[in-house]
């Protein structure tokens, strides 16, 4: 796509880096060791998790996937099995957690045909970047059921589209119909991979188009549609430098640094 390029460390320690490979030729590969922590971390472990849980209530300890490398050029990310706990806890233990999730940029077209791009501002209870704007959907990125959980399991570039069209259902209440079967196209592409390293994730990014009466309806409202969310805006992408740059502060780094790399603002 036109603009789209690697930006490295321009802001707040995100790297984006361009995926050139098809979605199902994308590797999630869960071949990388298991991190096993000794008996006093695990205490502290559960110590920290106790104490944010009974902090925050909507927190969930369940599996993640933690990418231990990625390689961009190569469209493969090497994971390894852990929990949301583990996540919680770092840095205060050291469990060497990135969260491989899944991020959307929708975009769509305004009544006025103008194009649009969706952000929604982060509601309190959520684990980091309370009340900050970002693109949106974003969630993690489910491991293998257990029983597939062998060390030779490969998801792939499908599996994350998958759960991105869950993030739209679940997060946005948006109709997914016209990203799944739109005209009979294939759906999109990776687009790049996105790391932060302050919310220890690692995001698989794909740019979509929602077209249909589900979006238009979507255009004309603004409140978020579930606790993730408290408001959603669709943005003009030719007003998005002037919302960057009123917003700074208030939109998350990830963000900002894609915004930069979809070339949306300078």
């Amino acid at each position: 796509m036109s603009g789209q390029g690697a930006i490295e460390g321009t802001i707040g320690g995100v790297t984006v880096q361009a995926l050139a490979v098809a979605r199902r030729d994308l590797a999630i590969a869960m071949d990388a060791p298991v991190r096993r922590l000794d008996p006093d971390a695990r205490r502290r472990l559960d110590e920290v998790w106790e104490r944010e849980a009974a902090r925050n209530p909507r927190l969930f300890d369940g599996p993640i996937l933690s990418c231990v490398d990625a390689d961009a050029a190569r469209g493969r990310l090497s994971c390894r099995r852990a929990s949301y706990r583990e996540l919680i806890a770092h840095p205060i233990v050291d469990t060497g957690v990135l969260q491989t999730s899944v991020t959307g940029v929708l975009t769509a077209a305004g009544a006025d045909g103008r194009e649009r791009v969706l952000l929604a501002r982060r509601a309190p209870q959520t684990r980091i970047y309370a009340g900050q704007w970002e693109l949106a959907p974003s969630g993690g990125l489910d491991p293998p059921t257990p029983a597939d959980s062998h060390t030779d399991a490969v998801l792939t570039g499908d599996d994350a589209w998958r759960q991105l069209l869950v993030e739209i259902e679940e997060e946005l209440d948006l109709d997914v119909g016209a990203l799944e079967h739109g005209a009979g196209t294939e759906p999109p592409g990776p687009a790049c991979l996105c790391t932060d390293h302050a919310a220890r994730s690692i995001d698989i990014v794909f740019r979509a188009r929602l077209e249909g009466d589900a979006v238009r309806a979507a255009l004309d409202g603004s409140d978020g549609a579930n606790w993730e969310y408290t408001e959603a805006r669709w943005v003009p992408v030719d007003e998005l430098a002037a919302f960057d740059a009123r917003e700074a502060a208030r939109i998350i780094a990830p963000t900002r640094a894609l915004l930069r790399f979809f070339g949306w603002v300078r």
